[in-house]
C-alpha cells in the first residue's frame, strides 16, 4: 500500500459566469493506479480528463472540488507532492542551449538543493537508461536553431529529468502529441519498461493511440461526460464493451 496512487468519489463544479449555473465537470471519479504500473485516462474532448489530471496534480482550476486523492494512503498535499511526484507536460520544457547531459546534471544539482536523496551519477544512468547516449552532448535546440533533438528525444529527456527526482508517481500529459507512429510507439514502450524497472506508478492522458500503444498500458480509465465509463486492464476493456453490446469491429483499433 506505501506505493499505491488512489483518488475516489472526485467531483468538480464551476459555475457558469454567463449563467450562473452550476456545471459538473467530474462526478464521481475514482480509480486504483498500483506501483510499476501505466495508467491511460482516455475519452473524447469535453469528457473531463483534463480537469482530472489537474486534480491529481494538485493544479485544480477555479471551482468546487470534493473527494480523496491519496499516495500510499495518505491524502496527498502539495508537500508530498513535491516530494514524491512530478509531472511532464505536453510541451516539454527544456531550455534549448543546453544538451542532455547538462540539463539533467542541473537537474541533479537543483533537486539535491531541494531535499532529494539522489544517487551519484544518477545523470548518466539515466542518459544510458533513455537510449540518449549518441547525442548526450547535442543541443537541445528549438524551431529557429535547426540540428537539435528530434521530438521523441525531447519528449524521453523530458521524462528523463522526471526520472533524476526518482519520483514515487509521474503524471504524463499526451506523451505522444507531435510524435510520429514510430516516435510514439518507441516513446511508451520505453515509458512501459520504466514503470516497471524502476517501480513507477505512471499516470498518462492520451489521446487516439495506435492499437500497439493502446497495449503498451496496463490499465485504462476511461471518461466520458465527466463519469468513469470503463476502469479497469486494458486489455480487457473491448470484451468489456462488447458484453455491453458494442462489439470491436475485425482489423479496427480498440
Amino acid at each position: 500500500a506505501s506505493r499505491v496512487f488512489a483518488f475516489s468519489c472526485l467531483t468538480f463544479v464551476v459555475k457558469d459566469r454567463r449563467t450562473r449555473r452550476e456545471r459538473k465537470l467530474l462526478d464521481d471519479v475514482g480509480a486504483r493506479c498500483d506501483r510499476a504500473t501505466t495508467t491511460a485516462v482516455m475519452g473524447p474532448s469535453g469528457s473531463g480528463k483534463t480537469t482530472l489530471i489537474s486534480l491529481l496534480t494538485l493544479r485544480a482550476p477555479r471551482g468546487r472540488a470534493t473527494g480523496r486523492v491519496t499516495l500510499g494512503g495518505l491524502a496527498l498535499t502539495q508537500r508530498r507532492f513535491r516530494r514524491l511526484c512530478f509531472v511532464v507536460n505536453q510541451d516539454d520544457e527544456l531550455w534549448p542551449t543546453l544538451t542532455p547531459r547538462e540539463q539533467l546534471r542541473h537537474a541533479t544539482q537543483l533537486f539535491a538543493a531541494a531535499g532529494a536523496d539522489i544517487e551519484p551519477g544518477r545523470a548518466e544512468e539515466i542518459i544510458d537508461r533513455l537510449g540518449l547516449a549518441s547525442c548526450a552532448d547535442t543541443f537541445v535546440g528549438h524551431a529557429l536553431v535547426p540540428g537539435g533533438l528530434s521530438g521523441g528525444q525531447k519528449r524521453r529527456l523530458s521524462i528523463g529529468v522526471a526520472l533524476v527526482k526518482q519520483p514515487v508517481a509521474a503524471f504524463l500529459d499526451e506523451p505522444t502529441s507531435g510524435l510520429d507512429a514510430a516516435a510514439s510507439l518507441h516513446t511508451m514502450a520505453f515509458v512501459r519498461s520504466l514503470a516497471k524497472d524502476e517501480h513507477l506508478i505512471v499516470v498518462a492522458t492520451i489521446h487516439q493511440p495506435s492499437t500497439k500503444v493502446f497495449l503498451d498500458f496496463d490499465n485504462l480509465l476511461l471518461l466520458s461526460e465527466g463519469r468513469v465509463a470503463y476502469s479497469g486492464a486494458a486489455v480487457s476493456a473491448a470484451a468489456a464493451f462488447e458484453g455491453l453490446g458494442h462489439v470491436l469491429p475485425p482489423l479496427t483499433n480498440p
